[in-house]
């Protein structure tokens, strides 16, 4: 048996490895679920010929009765929540019943079901269900109308599992993640304290702007971005709109109240609370590094909260510059079982102490705050450890300089994009030359970073003698709607077997709402030729 969990974005995707599997193995039982299946018509199967079953319920609930009708050979009629093919003709079972208590599930991480070695991102769910009439949405029907959450401590105990193993991005599936909105607050506050990608959530947020310029959250959420970032322009920005848009939000008022914390450099300063440090670190346990201890550039303030208390105590008193070894007992409840109830010896080299800066009122921020100036000649090190320092090196260096190296200097692009400052961005971007090759790695970025616009008018002069600047060119004029352009280029016959220029066809029949005959030879040919590749 053979199942895959079924959404928007990768269902072309599954159809692809269901007729794989099938060729290598035609017994096989093939089972479709999630939120693409649950109200789908049960004559799709005639359609998906290398799917046997549909999952209508929820997974923790359905398989396990589907895996105990199978194993006993009971009639499938008897297992709720599934669709299937008797005699050519849909059989859809009764509805499963849905799990009250969420927190009774198994949590795929907490229990290591899945492995998530090698992979930096996972999908998380808070809650499910959803109120809402939206009558282009299953969920309100597939929910029964109802909400059902995680706990929050449920959640950041996931979190902070998969944060010691690795993992740095978190995609929150939840069909209504701002249910409720408190408790939305308190679980961002939460993750927050936990360590959040700041350039993910700043992007999001450029990028939806005007969808989200009638909450206070978004501005609220980058001008502390901004402020951590140290781009005190920017954060002061922000802090006027707030001002001028919400100034009776009470979190609004807390915030723009003060002060404002900020930090300088201190030459061969010397840890202590309060204070920013920047350092490297490796634990040792049996004469061993442990891999999951080794990291460079972190960044932390002591007495935050974020550090284990051993490890905190090791770093009070060290200078700037120095080497210190100490033991750090790990909690007994630690996400890492290696790690868990064990004391271990780490070395900690300090970068750099820097000293909190008090800042009262927010009109101090572009006047009183420190100006630092970020120097590291490990580059590399620093994009592969801590994109925070990474960007601030970055935009302390010279332009000139980074052009040389095309890596940091298209890095630099990037972050300016995702953090809504585009007319820096595009002063780069007129200091590039304007080879074929650059011109793909900028169009590639500026769609990535919801510019469609810009990654059209510079790619579209090399689209007729690059199938990639081509494709891409299809995929700004997608973004900014212009179907039938992007019909063309993706239509023409130097792209007729490209796997790209196939799936792009697939959607845009959908878009143009061409007939379903249509969409389904598209879906089949894109089909047939991921195949012929594998």
């Amino acid at each position: 048996m053979l199942g895959f969990s079924v959404y928007e974005e990768n269902i072309n995707r599954v159809l692809v490895w269901a007729r794989y599997a099938r060729q290598l193995r035609p017994e096989i039982l093939v089972i479709l679920g999630g939120p693409q299946i649950t109200f789908m018509p049960g004559e799709a199967l005639a359609q998906m010929k290398d799917v046997d079953i549909l999952c209508r319920g929820e997974g923790e609930s359905v398989l396990p009765a589907l895996g105990r009708a199978l194993d006993t050979g009971r009639p499938l009629a008897e297992v709720p929540g599934i669709c299937y093919l008797e005699q050519g003709k849909a059989v859809d079972t009764p509805q499963a019943d849905l799990v009250e208590d969420l927190d009774l599930l198994p949590s795929p991480y907490l229990e290591e079901i899945i492995d998530t070695a090698g992979k930096s991102r996972v999908i998380l769910l808070t809650s499910r269900g959803c109120t809402s009439p939206c009558t282009f949405c299953y969920t309100t029907r597939a929910s029964n109308k109802k909400v059902r959450f995680h706990s929050i401590d449920w959640v950041i105990a996931e979190i902070k599992h998969l944060r010691a193993r690795g993992i740095s991005d978190f995609w929150f599936a939840d069909p209504n993640f701002a249910f409720s909105r408190k408790r939305l607050v308190e679980l961002l506050q939460k993750i927050i304290a936990t360590g959040a990608n700041l350039f993910e959530v700043a992007g999001f947020i450029t990028a939806n702007f005007a969808a989200l310029s009638c909450r206070p959250e978004a501005l609220l959420m980058l001008a502390q971005i901004y402020l951590h970032l140290e781009e005190y322009h920017a954060t002061h920005q922000c802090m006027t709109q707030l001002k001028a848009k919400f100034s009776d939000d009470a979190e609004v008022k807390h915030f723009l109240a003060g002060p404002f914390t900020c930090y300088r450099f201190k030459r061969r300063g010397t840890a202590a609370p309060g204070c920013r440090v920047i350092y490297d670190c490796k634990g040792i346990l049996d004469g061993q590094v442990v891999p999951t201890t080794e990291a460079y550039y972190q960044d932390a303030v002591l007495g935050s909260g974020k550090l284990l208390p051993d490890f905190e105590a090791g770093l009070q008193g060290m200078k700037a510059g120095r080497v210190s070894q100490f033991a750090v007992r790990f909690p007994a409840d630690y996400g890492n079982s290696e790690l868990a109830g064990r004391a271990v010896m780490f070395q900690v080299f300090l970068h750099q102490v820097m000293e909190p800066v008090i800042i009262e009122h927010m009109d101090g921020l572009l006047d009183n705050a420190p100006q630092n100036i970020y120097r590291f000649n490990d580059l590399e090190g620093l994009r592969k450890q801590n994109e925070n320092l990474y960007y601030m090196a970055l935009k302390d260096s010279l332009p000139q300089k980074l052009i040389c190296e095309m890596t940091d200097f298209l890095s630099l692009m990037n972050f300016y994009l995702k953090l809504g400052f585009r007319q820096q961005a595009e002063t780069l971007l007129d200091l590039l030359p304007r080879d074929g090759s650059t011109l793909e790695h900028e169009g590639r970025i500026l769609l990535a970073d919801s510019w469609p616009e810009k990654a059209y008018e510079i790619l579209s002069p090399i689209a007729g003698s690059s199938a990639e600047a081509a494709i891409n060119c299809a995929k700004a004029l997608i973004k900014m709607k212009r179907y039938d352009e992007a019909e063309k280029i993706v239509g023409s016959p130097s792209l007729a077997h490209d796997i790209q220029a196939l799936d792009l066809r697939v959607g845009l029949a959908s878009l143009r709402q061409q007939p379903l005959d249509i969409y389904l030879a598209r879906m089949d040919d894109l089909l047939d030729r991921q195949i012929s590749y594998m």
